[in-house]
């Protein structure tokens, strides 16, 4: 899952979303090879997501998070930290 949250300038959370995190892993099982076994592929390049936020006064930072499970309140890692441009 991924966690994204709108910040104000002193880190006061003001709105908050979370998603699931793109697939980065695809199983196939292929009935030609004779296997029961899935073929694994991985994406080489970087996954694209999107995520719509509200427009939220005093917002000026977004930060992405990957998490857990959604109902932890610890947060795994912070993926990114995107400067919001003031209205």
């Amino acid at each position: 899952m991924l966690r994204c949250r709108l910040l104000s300038e002193n880190n006061t959370v003001l709105a908050e979303e979370l998603l699931p995190a793109p697939d980065q892993l695809c199983a196939v099982i292929d009935p030609k090879s004779g296997s029961d076994k899935p073929v694994q592929y991985t994406v080489a390049g970087p996954v694209v997501f999107q995520v719509r936020m509200p427009r939220v006064k005093g917002a000026t930072r977004l930060d992405i998070f990957r998490i857990i499970q959604p109902t932890e309140p610890v947060l795994e890692g912070l993926i990114g930290s995107i400067p919001l441009p003031r209205s």
